[in-house]
Parts: C-alpha cells; sequence; structure tokens
C-alpha cells in the first residue's frame, strides 16, 4: 500500500490533472486539455527531478531517514508511517502457530489480550523508539527516558499480582515475543529499509533478552520465526520472485500459486553432525537480576536491596552451529559438515541394510557350495561302492 501511496505522490507532482465536469462542451473540452499540456510543459521531467521526487515519497519510509518525533512525557510515541499497533500485534499472534501442529502454546486470545495490554504496549513501543535511536539517530537523553519508563511498566506488569497460568507462561516467552514485536513492527513501520539481517536480528533480541532476564538468548533463535506473518511485504516479494525464477526456469505458462512452502524435509529439527563450537567461559548471577527491575528499585523503591550478587562461572557458545542448507547437495560436494546425526543415522542403517544382504548372500552361496559339494562327494562314494565292493567279492572267491 505505501508504494501505491507513494506512486500517486509521484503521479500527481509529475503528471497533473485538471478535473473535467460532465456535461461541458467540445470547446470547454479542449479548452481544458489546452491546460493540461500547459501545465505538463511547466513541469521539470528531467531524471533529477523525478529522483528528487521518489526520494522524497520514499523518505518516511527509510529508517535511516525517518524524523523521530518530540518525545511525549505523558505516554508512548505511536508506530511511524500510521502503522496500526493493533495489526502487529496480530502479526505477533499468528507467527506463534506450530507450523507442525497448528496450536498455539496457549489460547490465542489469552495471548493477544496479554499483548494488547496497557503495559505491554507501553513497553513495545518504548523499546521501538530506544532501539530506532540506538541505530540511526543516537540521543541518550531520549534513550534514557524511554528506558526509565520501560523501566517502570516492566515493574508494573510484575507487581499486579496473581495471574492465569496463560500469563505465567507468556511471561516465561516475554523476550521472544517482544523481539518478534519490534522486528515485525520496524519491518512495516519500514518498508524500504533492509532490515532481514543478522545484525539487525541479533540486536533486538539481545536487548530485549538482556534487559528482560540479564543474559543473552539462544543464538540464532530468529532463524525459526514465521516471516510470512512478521514480515509479511518481504516474505511476499521474496516469493513472487522465486515463482517467476521457477517458472522460467520450467518455461511453463501456467501461474503457480504463491503459497508458502511446506517444510517436509526432517533435517530441520535435525542437528549438524560435527564438532561443536568453542564455549566461553562468562559470570552469571544466579539471582538472574533484570537489569528493568534492578533500576526500578533503586531508583522507586523505599526498601533498598541488601546482600551480595553471586556469581559464578558458566560456559556457553559463542558461535553458532552452521545448519545444512534444505537442498540436495552433489555427491562430490558432500562434507562431513553438510550432514546432520539424521542423515548419519540414515546412512548408517543403509550401510547396515546393505552389508546384512552382503552377509544373506554370502550365506546363501555357502549353503549351495555345501550343498554340490555334498552331493559330488555322495556321488564319489557310490562310485567307490560300486567298484570296491564287487573287486572284493572277487578276491573272496578266487583267494590271494
Amino acid at each position: 500500500m505505501a508504494y501505491f501511496k507513494n506512486m500517486d505522490v509521484v503521479n500527481v507532482t509529475a503528471l497533473p490533472m485538471v478535473a473535467v465536469e460532465e456535461g461541458l462542451t467540445q470547446a470547454c473540452l479542449v479548452g481544458s486539455i489546452h491546460q493540461v499540456n500547459e501545465r505538463i510543459a511547466e513541469v521539470d521531467l528531467t531524471p533529477k527531478s523525478l529522483d528528487n521526487i521518489l526520494k522524497t515519497a520514499d523518505k518516511k519510509l527509510l529508517a535511516e531517514l525517518y524524523q523521530y518525533p518530540q518525545f511525549n512525557d505523558s505516554m508512548p510515541n505511536d508506530l511511524p508511517n500510521g502503522v496500526d499497533f493493533c495489526d502487529m500485534v496480530a502479526n505477533v499472534v499468528r507467527s506463534e502457530r506450530n507450523p507442525f501442529t497448528g496450536k498455539f502454546f496457549c489460547s490465542h486470545k489469552d495471548l493477544e489480550k496479554f499483548l494488547s495490554s496497557p503495559p505491554i504496549r507501553a513497553i513495545w513501543l518504548d523499546s521501538f523508539w530506544w532501539i530506532f535511536h540506538e541505530r540511526y539517530q543516537r540521543n541518550r537523553e531520549v534513550q534514557n527516558k524511554l528506558f526509565e519508563r520501560i523501566a517502570q511498566q516492566y515493574a508494573l506488569l510484575l507487581f499486579h499480582g496473581s495471574r492465569p497460568h496463560s500469563e505465567e507462561a507468556i511471561l516465561k516467552r516475554l523476550p521472544s515475543l517482544l523481539s518478534k514485536g519490534l522486528y515485525t513492527s520496524f519491518s512495516c513501520c519500514f518498508p524500504q529499509s533492509w532490515l532481514n539481517t543478522h545484525e539487525f536480528k541479533s540486536d533486538i533480541c539481545n536487548t530485549i533478552s538482556l534487559w528482560i532476564s540479564g543474559i543473552y538468548p539462544s543464538p540464532l533463535g530468529y532463524d525459526s520465526w514465521d516471516y510470512s506473518n512478521l514480515d509479511p511485504e518481504r516474505f511476499w516479494r521474496e516469493g513472487l520472485i522465486s515463482r517467476r525464477r521457477r517458472r522460467r526456469k520450467a518455461g511453463l505458462n501456467q501461474t503457480l500459486p504463491l503459497t508458502r512452502p511446506a517444510v517436509t524435509d526432517k533435517r530441520v529439527l535435525s542437528h549438524p553432525a560435527c564438532k561443536i563450537p568453542v564455549m566461553s567461559s562468562n559470570c552469571f548471577n544466579i539471582y538472574g537480576k533484570s537489569p528493568l527491575l534492578v533500576y526500578f528499585l533503586l531508583n522507586y523503591a523505599t526498601l533498598r536491596q541488601c546482600g551480595r550478587d553471586v556469581l559464578i562461572t558458566r560456559t556457553e557458545r559463542t558461535k553458532t552451529v552452521p545448519y545444512p542448507s534444505l537442498l540436495p547437495l552433489p555427491r562430490s560436494k558432500v562434507t562431513e559438515s553438510s550432514l546432520t546425526y539424521a542423515d548419519v543415522i540414515k546412512l548408517t542403517l543403509c550401510n547396515m541394510k546393505k552389508r546384512r544382504d552382503n552377509l544373506l548372500q554370502l550365506t546363501q552361496f555357502r549353503c549351495s557350495e555345501w550343498t554340490y559339494f555334498d552331493k559330488y562327494l555322495a556321488e564319489l562314494q557310490d562310485n567307490f561302492l560300486r567298484l570296491w565292493i564287487p573287486h572284493r567279492l572277487l578276491i573272496g572267491i578266487c583267494g590271494p
């Protein structure tokens, strides 16, 4: 939709039109057309002018060029470019559906209600603008105000009191849910920016997880996200490009359906059969303090914290295991790192079957050979007895 709006701006600016009412005479119509031609002649249609128009139209759709609105002390600023917050919540809720079972980890209505609650909405929006400033327009003063309000809302969320079981399950996934929410918000607010990068997604996941739990999330956890719901425009665009490539490769004229490909390769659930990455030692607070709560308690709580932090050393992965591609590889390019444990098990079972078949063939050959040998030995014995017995009888009759 943003693209067509931009094209409307370009069309109105580059090709102005004059409204013509019905029932006008031919002379009036000719005069109106003459006015249109004069307007077109006045417009500069040079490539440079059109580039400036396109840049002006796309300026708000680029995060790098977007101008941050003034900080609002009373409430969080809305998402830019008219993006509806409820639509972003719906994107996250749909992305939580299990692609294999089609079920949610909790009631999708409870999840939607929780993510739409005032504290989560405030945390979501303020986190969006904090990351926006951190990456595109650094402003520590505004970022400090945003972080302070995020800490207040998070403490309010936790000190709410008793809550149903579904909210407890949602709170355990809160870092992941907020990370998905921020990614889909950036993708929908700034569709012209290239945000599908490891750096951008890891920054979002690391920031939210460190704020809430005080530890880094699992590396590359965003690889399992449902981008058809979180980034629908890019997913549709890439699907269209892929469909065109397949149509061009196949040389067919029929229209191929643009649907999400079903994941049928079980290797996505199997771990690569290779050496584990190098582990690093880091200190970890066993109390698992949240920086948001620590900030709130230090600045707003009357009861100060007492005691000491207990730090222990833990090991964590510094690099992730490279998962193999789902595309079949030629035999000449198959390496140890391109195999998963499922592949190794499958190859082992194939080798076992082949050895069993070879052993069965060898056993059958041995049995056939022994049968032939026994038969040949029996024939020799019969021939011997047929010659030996008459010979003995002849010696007995004639004497020595």
